[in-house]
């Protein structure tokens, strides 16, 4: 325990800095402060689980671990506050009647759109129909449901922050939920959206604790998640809706190995109408599904129908209040998919290589061949589940590889992307992936100049490459490192 408690003294110091001692406005030693105390933090948790994963007391040290990652979660709800921020500001921001946030909360803005989101559904506005511009030109137009919105200052500043204006918004209904909710509760406030999202990823992190144990891995590995920089720093610290899908995803992982099909459907279901990438997951979970006996016994054949029907049922009535505009919604997320890239590795070789023999459009065939290898990815690692009935294992680092290919395929490689697969890395040991979250903060150099730098593409991808190299080649060395992240050794 003492290793523990200094480690996370240690680690606790690093984010009261990050939350209160940096003033991140895009200088390039913000940006590098940044990126260094991230990688010290990531480098504390490495250190702790590999100083600890043979503990004895493994629930007080487990205990020990998810503590401390509350309270930098809590730390970090706080980071991106204006300097002078009081308790009675935070408390007018929670009644909706101030923005003590920064326009960019640790390098992010997509806060604002969620808070925007939730405001024009209390207007009776859809989100998905109507962009944040539009609403601004309805209100000027004298349109009273978009002028009673920005009469009041707070939501104009709202509307200020929010990244890609003219664009409506793309998150599915579960997240449209949450933000209609919080509007409700405490409109216009990033502490109390930070606050709910930051629970759900703890959720997340006592999820993991239990995967562990059923994979007969080390719990104390959830401190490679509990403590790692990524998740603390994009869902506590910026705010990022995707831990709340995590949840989802991870529960339905959980279901699916304790042959629990109803529990299995609904958590598919509730991940997809959170965020669309875990629809993807659809062909391992029915087969998963079939492994179970679905098609064969009875009982299972009436869980599986009735666990399908739940979420029917449940697709449809989160979805109802915003069926008119899904269609749009599914429009603009394919004018994002068509236009938006950034930190790209994969996609951006493919794209490079087609290039250099000669194609008129090498952005198009990058975007040929990599959703061609995450499709050709996504059926060979289903015949795998299909074909290995009895091992656990094995559906884990399905759903691990369709998410981390999900990502790692895109034009897009945003960091909190690489929160989607992070906790089957975790899971499974794939040390790589999990170094890969803290690379991936080399992005947020692009804040210093607004470009991105083929040095830095070079070691984020480049790096990880050889990492997997070289897990490769330990692998073939000694296949015995297999049983390594701490899975626990049958007593001699």
């Amino acid at each position: 325990m003492p290793v523990i408690a200094a480690a996370g003294g240690l680690a606790l110091v690093g984010w009261l800095y990050i939350a209160w001692g940096m003033d991140p406005v895009g200088r390039a030693e913000d940006v590098w402060s940044l990126i260094v105390v991230c990688w010290l933090q990531l480098s504390i948790a490495g250190a702790v689980f590999a100083l600890t994963r043979t503990v004895g007391s493994v629930r007080l040290a487990v205990s020990t671990v998810l503590a401390f990652g509350a309270v930098f979660r809590l730390v970090m709800v706080c980071a991106g506050m204006a300097p002078g921020t009081s308790i009675a500001d935070l408390g007018d921001e929670l009644r909706g009647r101030a923005v003590v946030y920064e326009t960019h909360v640790l390098y992010d803005n997509d806060v604002w759109r969620y808070l925007w989101d939730g405001a024009v559904q209390k207007q009776g506005l859809d989100p998905y129909r109507t962009s944040p511009t539009g609403v601004a030109e309805s209100a000027d137009a004298g349109a009273i449901p978009a002028e009673t919105l920005l009469e009041d200052e707070v939501w104009w500043e709202v509307h200020q922050r929010i990244g890609y204006p003219d664009y409506p918004s793309v998150y599915p209904p579960i997240a449209q939920l949450l933000f209609r909710g919080l509007a409700t509760a405490a409109p216009a406030s990033v502490f109390a959206l930070k606050l709910v999202l930051s629970l759900a990823d703890f959720g997340v992190c006592l999820l993991l604790v239990a995967l562990l144990r059923r994979l007969d891995k080390s719990p104390m590995a959830v401190v490679l998640y509990a403590w790692h920089p990524l998740p603390i720093k994009e869902i506590a610290g910026s705010g990022h809706v995707d831990g709340l899908m995590s949840v989802f995803v991870v529960a339905m992982v959980l279901a699916l190995l304790a042959a629990r099909p109803r529990a299995a459907w609904l958590a598919w279901a509730a991940a997809v109408a959170t965020k669309l990438v875990p629809a993807a997951l659809g062909p391992v979970v029915l087969v998963r599904l079939h492994q179970l006996g679905w098609l064969r016994r009875w009982r299972s054949l009436r869980e599986a129908v009735i666990g399908g029907t739940g979420a029917i049922v449940l697709l449809v009535v989160v979805s109802w209040p915003y069926w008119a505009g899904l269609p749009a919604m599914l429009e603009t997320v394919g004018r994002f998919a068509d236009t938006w890239r950034f930190n790209a590795g994969l996609w951006r070789g493919v794209g490079a290589t087609a290039a250099w023999l000669g194609a008129d459009q090498p952005a198009q065939w990058a975007d040929l061949l990599c959703r061609a290898l995450l499709i050709g990815l996504i059926l060979t690692v289903t015949v795998r589940v299909l074909r290995r009935p009895g091992d656990e294992g094995a559906l884990v680092a399905a759903v691990y590889t369709i998410l981390a290919a999900a990502v790692l395929l895109s034009p897009a490689v945003m960091p909190w992307y690489l929160l989607w697969a992070l906790p089957f890395a975790v899971a499974l040991g794939r040390w790589p992936f999990i170094v890969l979250g803290g690379l991936a903060f080399l992005s947020y150099l692009v804040y210093i100049d607004q470009r991105e730098h083929l040095w830095w593409l070079l070691a984020e991808h480049g790096g990880f490459v050889a990492l997997l190299l070289l897990a490769f080649w330990r692998r073939r060395a000694d296949p015995a490192s297999t049983v390594a992240h701490g899975a626990r050794r049958p007593a001699a």
